[in-house]
C-alpha cells in the first residue's frame, strides 16, 4: 500500500490593519482595529496498492488535490461598561478537482456514479456579533481557617450570526434504492477538504463557562507566602445555539464540558452531548422540548467521553 502526500503547502498572512495610520499619536481609533488575514492550505495525495507494477500510472489515476482559503475579518471594539463586543466576518473558499454525482438507473434498478474532472469552486460567508462579560463571586472564611476564600468566575457568552445559503448548486437529491428512498448528496463529498453544509443559518449561540478557585493557608507558614491558590475547576461550560431559520428542531444539542487538574498531577477533561427533545414510543426524537415534562433537565444524553492525563519525571529534584 502506497500513500503519498505531496505537495502539502500552507500559506498564511498575519493580520493586517489597512486603516491604521503610519504615524500613531495616542490610542488607535476604533475603526483602526479592523484586521484582515489569510490562511491558505493546498494539499494533494495519492493512495493505491502497487499490484500491477506500473507505479506512475497508478499514482496519476489516484491523484487527488484540493485547496482551502480562509479570510477572517475581525474588529476589536472598545469595551462598553462591563461588556466586550466582537463583530466578525468570515469568508471561506474551497477548490475541487472533480464533481461526483450519483443517479438512479430505473431500468437496471441500480445506483450509477459519474465523475467529471475539472476545476470547481465553492464558497461560504458568515457574519456575527458576540458579547462577553465576566462575573466574579467571592466567599471568605475566618482568618484561622485553612481555607481562606473561594473565588467563582462566570463567563457568559452570547453571539448572533448569519450564514446565507451559497451552496445550493453543490447539493442534489437522488433515489438510492428500489423502495424509492431519496437522500441528499454533495457533488464534492469525496474532496480532501470536505464540502460546505446545506442551508442557511440565522440564530443565536449562547453559553456559560465557570472557573472555581480556592485560597488555602499553609499551617506551617502563617505569612502571605504561605497562601496557595488551588484551582478546583479550570472550566465547566454549557453551550448551544438556536437557528431561527430551521423549520423544526431549531434548538441545537447542548454541549457540556469540564476541565480540572487534581493535585497538579492529573489533568481530567470530559464532555457530553444532550438532545433537548422528547422521544416517541419507538425512541425517535420529536419537535417538542424536554422542558414540557421536566423543568430541570438538559435532555437525553447521546454521547460522552472522559480523558485523564498525567506525567512522571524521575531523578534528583535538587539537580538542574
Amino acid at each position: 500500500l502506497v500513500n503519498i502526500n505531496l505537495p502539502d503547502i500552507g500559506f498564511n498572512v498575519n493580520t493586517l490593519y489597512p486603516l491604521r495610520r503610519k504615524e500613531v499619536i495616542g490610542a488607535y481609533k476604533w475603526y483602526e482595529n479592523l484586521g484582515i488575514a489569510l490562511n491558505t492550505n493546498a494539499r494533494s495525495l495519492s493512495s493505491f496498492y502497487d499490484t500491477s507494477g506500473n507505479f506512475f500510472k497508478q499514482f496519476s489515476e489516484k491523484y487527488q488535490w484540493g485547496a482551502s482559503h480562509n479570510v477572517p475579518v475581525t474588529l476589536s471594539l472598545p469595551q462598553v461598561g462591563n461588556f466586550q463586543f466582537a463583530p466578525s466576518v468570515s469568508y471561506v473558499e474551497k477548490w475541487y478537482q472533480e464533481k461526483f454525482t450519483r443517479s438512479w438507473d430505473t431500468s437496471n434498478k441500480k445506483l450509477d456514479t459519474v465523475i467529471r474532472k475539472g476545476f470547481y469552486t465553492a464558497r461560504e460567508m458568515s457574519f456575527g456579533m458576540g458579547v462577553t462579560t465576566r462575573i466574579f463571586g467571592l466567599f471568605t472564611f475566618k482568618k484561622k481557617s485553612r481555607v481562606q476564600a473561594i473565588r467563582h468566575e462566570i463567563r457568559p457568552l452570547i453571539s448572533a450570526s448569519y450564514k446565507p445559503d451559497m451552496n445550493k448548486s453543490s447539493w442534489y437529491t437522488t433515489q438510492v434504492d428500489t423502495f424509492g428512498h431519496v437522500l441528499p448528496y454533495s457533488h464534492y463529498e469525496r474532496s480532501i477538504f470536505g464540502t460546505f453544509g446545506l442551508g442557511k443559518y440565522g440564530g443565536l449561540s449562547f453559553g456559560i463557562d465557570n472557573n472555581l478557585q480556592m485560597k488555602v493557608r499553609n499551617k506551617k507558614d502563617t505569612g502571605e507566602a504561605g497562601m496557595k491558590k488551588i484551582t478546583l475547576i479550570d472550566g465547566f461550560s454549557l453551550t448551544s445555539s438556536y437557528n431561527f431559520l430551521k423549520k423544526s428542531f431549531k434548538l441545537e444539542p447542548i454541549n457540556m464540558s469540564l476541565r480540572t487538574n487534581l493535585f497538579d498531577k492529573i489533568s481530567i477533561s470530559g464532555n457530553a452531548v444532550f438532545m433537548p427533545y422528547l422521544t416517541d414510543s419507538v425512541g425517535n426524537f420529536v419537535d417538542k422540548t424536554i422542558w414540557r415534562r421536566k423543568i430541570i433537565a438538559l435532555g437525553k444524553l447521546t454521547s460522552a467521553s472522559i480523558a485523564m492525563q498525567t506525567q512522571f519525571k524521575g531523578g534528583d529534584k535538587n539537580e538542574k
